[in-house]
């Protein structure tokens, strides 16, 4: 039974650097219709949303802000159903991003996602951004307290 529960795993871990990759790095959105449940839940800032439509969007509105962003994935682990990654965003503020205005200014944003299948489909995205702060800090959304 093990050595099923670690093929799923594996299985799990491959889909979602698939997606990532596809999604992410190279704008191919055709991706969320092929491993993403229709009814697929985000809990971005807790704020659940639903549906593969909404999952393109919000990668949409992000690369259009950061059209030169890049996904690095530093870590991926996965038990069963659950695939863990610590990943970097890197890129440029060429776009408006929730009503601040295009700043030019490079920025790096990291976090961790919980991601969970169901049969090969993603049903729930959980992600967490590690640097909120630091990263609105980078695009001028908030002042440097450290300064």
């Amino acid at each position: 039974m093990a050595e099923i529960s670690s093929y799923v795993a594996e299985q799990n871990m491959a889909i979602v650097r698939y997606y990532l990759e596809e999604l992410w790095n190279k704008q191919n959105y055709a991706i969320v219709d092929e491993v993403f449940a229709e009814n697929v839940t985000s809990y971005l800032l807790a704020t659940p949303s639903y549906g593969r439509d909404e999952i393109k969007q919000n990668v949409q509105n992000t690369l259009s802000a950061f059209p030169d962003a890049l996904l690095t994935v530093n870590h991926l682990s996965a038990e069963g159903d659950k695939v863990i990654i610590h990943w970097t965003l890197e890129g440029t503020h060429q776009g408006e991003y929730h009503d601040i205005s295009p700043t030019g200014n490079p920025v790096t944003i990291k976090g961790v996602t919980a991601v969970y299948l169901t049969n090969g489909m993603v049903t729930e995205i959980w992600p967490q951004v590690e640097n909120l702060s630091e990263f609105l800090q980078q695009l001028g959304g908030l002042p440097d307290i450290g300064a």
